[in-house]
């Protein structure tokens, strides 16, 4: 899920990039070529074109969101098409705050981390009781907070939900470490019944059992070592009257000696 997340954030991060570049480019051209130039020759194109998007991007999701399998992306789908529905709205609003409200208010909005507009082109069209443009814009904001929060909510839903697996395989881990061999369980089972003891008590102690058998077989392992040690050097001793010799035959031994223990 944390790769998907990821996956989210730079898809959200490049779109906001994109988006804001076109708003810069439909900003310089409602100021110079006017708001009537923009609304007839480029709002026409970009608005069907993401409506259009929009439209199918919410269907699919909607689909997708029907099996939990494919709900993560019918959630990404969600928010970004909330991404495109806005960036509509917005520009919208951008021609609707200029026609209606002047370039002053426009630079206001524009300087009000830019989404100033939409607020801007709200107020101004109710001032002049243009209720269709301030119903229009109304939907289509509330319509763009919908998709927006439902994709946000659904991908908490889904983190919810992987956090309850993810819990549930470690309970399965933490009982999968109770003792499995048939004679440790029915020490394990004594411990409970005859002792008196908690789950936890046993389980601790079945545990510092299992540490000080493993510790005293690698002192038991470590004394054949040594004395495997002696026995050689002895033997050496018998073998080679050099020193010299003796030493690297020694030297070989003991290599040949770890080299096994590694293998083992």
């Amino acid at each position: 899920m944390q790769d998907k997340k990821d996956t989210l954030a730079l898809i959200t991060i490049s779109l906001n990039y994109i988006l804001g570049l076109l708003g810069v480019i439909a900003f310089l051209l409602v100021i110079f070529k006017g708001a009537i130039w923009l609304h007839d020759n480029v709002y026409p194109v970009i608005s069907f074109t993401l409506f259009s998007f929009t439209f199918i991007t919410v269907i699919s999701s909607i689909a997708l969101l029907i099996s939990r399998k494919t709900r993560d992306f019918g959630a990404f789908g969600l928010i970004i098409s909330s991404y495109s529905l806005g960036f509509t709205l917005w520009l919208w609003s951008l021609i609707m705050a200029k026609l209606l409200a002047g370039t002053v208010w426009l630079l206001i909005g524009v300087l009000l981390a830019a989404v100033g507009v939409i607020p801007i082109a709200l107020i101004a069209a109710a001032l002049q009781s243009e209720w269709s443009i301030a119903i229009n814009i109304l939907i289509m904001g509330a319509v763009t907070l919908v998709l927006r929060f439902a994709g946000f909510a659904f991908i908490s839903d889904l983190e919810e939900t992987e956090d309850i697996i993810n819990t549930k395989q470690e309970e399965k881990r933490q009982k999968a470490a109770k003792p499995t061999d048939s004679q440790m369980q029915r020490n394990y089972e004594a411990l409970v019944k005859s002792q008196g003891m908690s789950e936890e008590e046993a389980i601790k102690m079945q545990t510092q059992v299992m540490k000080a058998n493993r510790l005293e077989r690698e002192k038991l392992r470590a004394n054949e070592d040594a004395g495997a040690n002696k026995e050689m050097m002895d033997t050496l001793a018998e073998n080679y009257p050099d020193r010299e010799a003796m030493q690297k035959a020694a030297l070989k031994q003991i290599l040949k000696m770890e080299e096994k223990k590694n293998n083992q």
